[in-house]
């Protein structure tokens, strides 16, 4: 697989700091999107991420000669090949390259420091006759959406020291950082053209960039040795050293970072033993899944959240909520769930949580989401079912959820509103508010304005919730009004959305009307821990999604025979956004599909069966597809279903663990 570049350059890798920083690129070691980078650091955690260094150029000299062992992708040529001597690739416990020239093996590994933004690089020389390495940076300093292209503004001075060069090309951003633990610097300062981005080439998107090079790293390796190369752009004080001391410093860091992933592995994650007869899904792929949850979690100037994905995406609230309850479930970290709803509590503005907090300095949270509050009812209910702590309960969770409910039936921003009739409305044909929310010049994608299903399923489950809330806290008043209100709702939701006709949930109503697309919103109906919606006609409804909007990997979000409908998420960003949830299929909706499916159906052998069936391919694509060791966001709604969007989305590898785990398969 390595030396076929065409697979190998499709296959990613995923490291985090959990400050909204990552390092990823290919297995080759190319940069195929204009996000890859060896130090991608979140300036403002967990925003204003910077790529630091794209790409290195890497090769060996021995007495037989110089062999290159780094690979780059430039207009109609793959030049050098080093790929060629990849004689393999792992990612666990963190990313390592193994390369073979004749009897010549060397590795390199890369991780994190966790909380800092700083990469370490290790070069080790395994067997085979001593080797001169060379390696040299590639150097952008950008935003993580832009790209580089060769420019006066540019600083390309460096200043050295033994063992430490510092290059600080903008102003405006902080310097890097280089710390070796031995060998030579070649100051020799040259721009490199035209690197070529496949990934966004394929996205429709500028796909060439130029990169600054300061020099060369020059080092002999004896057999056994081992070369250390660390970026950072943290500020002075806590830059790494140099030299020999760098060693014990890289130790330190690596053994506290080999003591957290031991510790997410190890997160309780009950099982029963198997039947003779069961085929299970397999138990390795759980401390994968648990690595993978690991990866989003995020400490940043507003407080504790969830990455949404990676590589494009900060934290966002309906995303977070969604999350929450599955990397809970795989890592055993219930502080961290408690501060992430403590963080979007805080938060709340008008009885809204935030969409998404926004990239750049003093910038205010956007709060253009009806159902990130909503969604914090079933978060919040999640976290005290598995903490017991009415504490947080009484001065946190329930105030925040009664100033949501409140706020939206008494009407808030974004024409939000409760009817009459209890059921809720939201928004006007000029906003997005659900999580269908692509827009094409401003405009929605998927309109859905009006009573969305799956909004008025949480809103439901939110009274329900509220109730159950209050009589935990003794407030037997608040909870019978809560109860009387959820059943209001319940007796609208039905005449509303059902369309007995067809077998299924309208997907919205509108002035005109039932909308009667056929989507998996309505799975949320049948799903959410308080279902609005039962019965023999919640199984019909099932059925027909199933029917029609199953795929390998997740739902399809719009039924094939659709006119709207996309089967491939290729093409200019206008193209992909109009098929965003127009047919794309998504992996983080099988878990609503799921709790349906064991609700309506009950939980038997055969039941697991199915679900295991279903869920498999998925498990299959975290092991040895896209971004090795994580969940894609997306996938075409056409076969081959390939794999689209961020390679490593939270809500796809969150709602896996969640289902995996709570129903044992």
């Amino acid at each position: 697989m390595l030396s076929d570049f065409e697979r190998a350059s499709h296959l990613e890798w995923l490291v985090t700091n959990g400050l909204g920083g990552y390092s990823a690129g290919t297995l080759p070691g190319t940069a195929a999107r204009r996000y890859h980078g060896l130090l991608v650091a979140a300036v403002r955690a967990p925003t204003d991420r910077v790529v630091t260094v794209s790409a290195l150029d890497e090769s060996v000299r021995t007495p037989r000669g110089t062999t290159p062992l780094s690979t780059h992708q430039w207009p109609g040529v793959v030049d050098p090949r080093g790929y060629l001597h990849l004689d393999a690739f792992t990612t666990h416990p963190r990313p390592t390259w193994s390369w073979r020239v004749d009897n010549l093996l060397l590795d390199r590994s890369l991780f994190l420091v966790q909380g800092r933004n700083t990469a370490v690089l290790e070069y080790r020389h395994v067997a085979g006759p001593p080797c001169e390495l060379t390696v040299r940076p590639f150097v952008v300093m950008r935003d993580h959406h832009a790209l580089t292209h060769e420019n006066p503004s540019f600083h390309t001075a460096v200043t050295t020291d033994d063992h430490h060069v510092l290059l600080a090309p903008y102003e405006a951003l902080p310097p890097l950082s280089f710390a070796t633990s031995g060998g030579r610097f070649l100051e020799w300062p040259a721009w490199y053209k035209n690197f070529e981005f496949a990934f966004e080439s394929e996205r429709g998107m500028d796909f060439r960039e130029d990169a600054m090079s300061p020099g060369t790293f020059v080092l002999d390796l004896a057999p056994g040795a081992r070369w250390l190369l660390v970026l950072s752009l943290e500020p002075a004080p806590h830059r790494p050293p140099g030299g020999a001391a760098l060693e014990a410093w890289v130790d330190v860091a690596w053994s506290e970072e080999l003591a957290r992933l031991g510790a997410v592995e190890r997160a309780p994650r009950p099982r029963r033993r198997a039947t003779r007869a069961e085929t299970r899904l397999p138990r390795e792929a759980l401390a994968l899944l648990a690595r993978a949850a690991d990866q989003f979690w995020v400490e940043g100037e507003h407080g504790t959240s969830v990455i949404a994905g990676y590589p494009w995406f900060t934290d966002w609230g309906r995303d977070s909520m969604i999350s929450l309850p599955g990397l809970t479930r795989a890592t055993g970290r219930l502080d961290r769930a408690r501060a992430v709803l403590e963080t979007f509590a805080r938060h709340s503005r008008d009885g809204l949580m935030p969409n998404r907090f926004v990239e750049g300095k003093g910038a205010a949270p956007d709060y253009g989401s009806v159902d990130a509050a909503l969604w914090f009812a079933v978060a919040g209910a999640d976290y005290l079912a598995a903490s017991k702590d009415k504490a947080f309960l009484a001065a946190t969770i329930a105030p925040a959820l009664a100033d949501t409910l409140d706020s939206f039936a008494r009407g808030t921003r974004f024409a939000i509103a409760q009817r009459p009739d209890g059921l809720l409305a939201c928004g006007t044909e000029a906003t997005a508010l659900t999580w269908m929310d692509a827009r094409i010049e401003g405009v929605p994608v998927t309109p859905r304005a009006g009573l969305p299903v799956e909004i008025n399923a949480l809103w439901y489950n939110a009274w329900r919730t509220r109730a159950a809330f209050a009589g935990r806290l003794g407030d037997e008043a608040g909870a019978a009004r809560a109860s009387a209100e959820a059943d209001r709702i319940r007796e609208a939701f039905a005449p509303a959305f059902w369309e007995p006709a067809r077998g299924w949930l309208a997907d919205r109503v509108d002035e005109l009307g039932a909308v009667p697309a056929l989507r998996p919103n309505q799975l949320y109906a049948i799903s959410l821990p308080h279902p609005v919606f039962e019965g023999a006609p919640a199984l019909a409804a099932l059925d027909a999604v199933e029917k029609s909007l199953l795929a390998p990997f997740g739902l399809r979000t719009l039924a094939q025979g659709d006119a709207r409908y996309r089967g491939s998420y290729l093409g200019s960003p206008a193209t992909r956004d109009a098929g965003y949830h127009n047919g794309t299929v998504w992996p983080f909706l099988l878990g609503a599909w799921a709790d349906a499916h064991f609700r309506l159906r009950g939980r038997s052998p055969e039941t697991r069966a199915y679900a295991r069936r279903i869920f498999g391919p998925l498990v299959r694509h975290l092991a040895a597809d896209a971004c090795l060791g994580s969940i894609s966001e997306i996938f075409d709604g056409d076969l081959p279903s390939s794999p689209r969007g961020a390679f490593a989305q939270a809500w796809s590898v969150a709602e896996l663990a969640r289902i995996w785990i709570d129903e044992d398969l």
